[in-house]
């Protein structure tokens, strides 16, 4: 079973966004996540990646020079940006939490290893993830999770 997220304590209610963020990165798990790699394939040196190796949570981040259209689509994934008041946060470019997002980022890293920014926050998993220093995508692991059972 995956730690205990450290915004968890806060567990903020989750409202729609208007306007929604400007999409950086993009999280699946489960069916989501083998769609989101295979989609992935072709542009995978325009992404970094990020694979939890306690939950089948794949999370891909733009590096900084790539195109809007390198986050790749699949069913059931969720896009994740930046609000100006928590850049180390990414957050559902549709959803807001119902706390101030500077109190919400102030529990996320107060509460977090150091280095860990910036943070995946899933409200869907219940889950906030270090994604740390990017790590460009590769060809191998992008295959490995698309075939994954």
């Amino acid at each position: 079973m995956p730690a205990p997220s450290p915004a968890a304590a806060l567990a903020p209610r989750w409202l729609p966004r208007h306007p929604p963020l400007r999409p950086v990165a993009v999280a699946g798990w489960g069916v989501a996540a083998r769609a989101l790699a295979a989609a992935a394939l072709p542009q995978a040196a325009a992404l970094s990646l990020h694979l939890d190796p306690e939950d089948d949570v794949l999370v891909l981040v733009f590096l900084p020079d790539a195109p809007a259209s390198a986050l790749p689509w699949a069913d059931g994934a969720v896009y994740l940006g930046v609000d100006p008041a928590a850049p180390a946060l990414l957050l559902p470019t549709h959803s807001r939490p119902d706390l101030p997002l500077p109190l919400l980022a102030a529990a996320v890293l107060g509460r977090a290893p150091a280095g860990g920014a910036p943070w995946a926050l899933l409200p869907g998993r219940g889950r906030c993830l270090a994604l740390g220093p990017a790590r460009p995508a590769s060809l191998a692991a992008l295959t490995a999770r698309a075939e994954a059972p």
